[in-house]
């Protein structure tokens, strides 16, 4: 980066919500315009930890052979249940009784690091095919600051991994993630939220099983939760006999010593979810505030 750098847009964060906004100022530039995207992580998605089950609407939207191989999916979901479950049992909810947003048949089973990834190699190849339109993509280099011009964000300041002095990248317009420390400031200065915010964890492990149970997907009420915590498990078959399995859970339990880690441990002894990784190993695991 030089000491002074300007963009039409400038993205702080290449989560799939900027990245879903640059694609769509690729395809509708009539004109010149220059968009820079700014990523903490030294690869872009390389900070990302959810999986997903999203509805192909908008994936259809950017990619319409999305489920071709245009983008990285690990699978379409086939069978979906939702569960209730104690200590050993396991039932599972008939589909007429399940609420519409748990029923997630057709829908795309993700992986948001891969997904981005994904997403910055077709947002750079519809680019360079659009005359007079620049995407310049900035992995590891962190927005430390925002940069206003009285009551307008003119920019931010930037860090790069090697902890160099800021140079300031300024735009005509930015937009800022949802997860971004900096926005804090950017709610605050402007009074943008009114409630409390309400956090949540989410903790997973992703495991290669003996069976593949590609396209089926489980979300789960009740055990390993104490009774009045908000929260349930998730379990999404993927593609290559990869299993991801998780907990999101309330951060406002009554109980202090709640470890999310352990929840997750306790789902997995349960005998269903052993009959599903008996014989399998952990490939990768870990943990995001939501």
């Amino acid at each position: 980066m030089t000491d002074k750098i300007e963009y039409d847009v400038l993205l702080v964060g290449a989560g799939p919500a900027n990245l879903t906004l640059a694609h769509r100022l690729v395809d509708l530039a009539d004109k010149p315009i220059r968009i820079a995207i700014l990523d903490k992580a030294k690869d872009v998605g390389g900070h990302l930890l959810s999986g997903a089950a999203s509805n192909p609407r908008v994936l259809k939207k950017l990619f319409p052979d999305w489920d071709k191989g245009e983008i990285p999916i690990q699978g379409i979901c086939t069978e979906s249940y939702l569960s209730v479950i104690g200590k050993r049992r396991w039932e599972n909810v008939p589909s007429m009784l399940v609420p519409s947003y748990f029923k997630k048949e057709g829908y795309a089973i993700l992986n948001i690091s891969d997904l981005a990834a994904g997403m910055i190699t077709k947002i750079t190849e519809k680019a360079e095919a659009k005359e007079g339109v620049v995407v310049d993509v900035y992995p590891g280099f962190p927005a430390q600051e925002i940069v206003y011009d009285g009551d307008r964000v003119a920019g931010v300041k930037v860090d790069n991994t090697d902890g160099d002095l800021a140079d300031i990248c300024y735009a005509k317009v930015t937009v800022f993630g949802d997860k971004g420390f900096i926005s804090r400031d950017l709610v605050s200065r402007f009074n943008l939220r009114k409630n409390p915010q309400v956090y949540s964890v989410g903790v997973k492990e992703v495991w290669e099983t003996a069976k593949s149970y590609e396209g089926k997907i489980w979300h789960t009420l009740g055990y390993p939760l104490e009774p009045g915590h908000l929260g349930g498990g998730f379990i999404y078959g993927c593609k290559d006999n990869k299993l991801i399995i998780g907990m999101v859970m309330g951060l406002d339990s009554p109980n202090p010593n709640i470890r999310p880690p352990q929840v997750l441990q306790d789902l997995k002894k349960h005998p269903y979810v052993q009959g599903m990784i008996r014989g399998g190993s952990l490939v990768k695991y870990g943990a995001a505030i939501l």
